[in-house]
């Protein structure tokens, strides 16, 4: 969603495979981004694309995850964790002419969930194809 001219915010459904004490855990969740694109002009001057918003930015993120299934045959409720993640957010964004995508965020996070809270992180590359003009 377009909040002005170099401000954006996204919501997105994802998962993610995460191992913790060696066992493998699927965790699907929604990532909620606010991005301000920092270098439109600089990328203009070198004459580099700045369509659909291809360039820098700097931001805040937020992680909703709606719970960890441990895969592995005893299941107890200690393996159902549900938490909230918040931190800055850094990363690129390059949409090219042929409509392929590509992103990378970085981000250091806080983490509240049923096991505390605890200092985690977020690296995430996207690769796409966007629709429309």
């Amino acid at each position: 969603f377009r909040v002005d001219q170099s401000m954006t915010m996204t919501v997105e459904p994802s998962f993610s495979f995460t191992w913790t004490n060696g066992v493998p855990y699927f965790s699907p969740h929604v990532n909620v981004y606010f991005r301000h694109y920092y270098n439109f002009t600089k990328r203009n001057m070198k004459g580099k694309r700045t369509a659909k918003n291809s360039a820098n930015f700097v931001g805040a993120t937020m992680v909703f995850n709606f719970w960890n299934a441990a895969w592995t045959p005893s299941m107890e409720s200690n393996d159902y964790i549900r938490y909230f993640s918040v931190g800055p957010l850094w990363g690129i964004q390059r949409n090219y002419s042929k409509h392929f995508s590509l992103g990378i965020n970085l981000s250091p996070l806080i983490s509240l969930g049923n096991k505390g809270i605890k200092p985690d992180a977020m690296a995430m590359v996207t690769l796409g194809f966007w629709l429309g003009n």
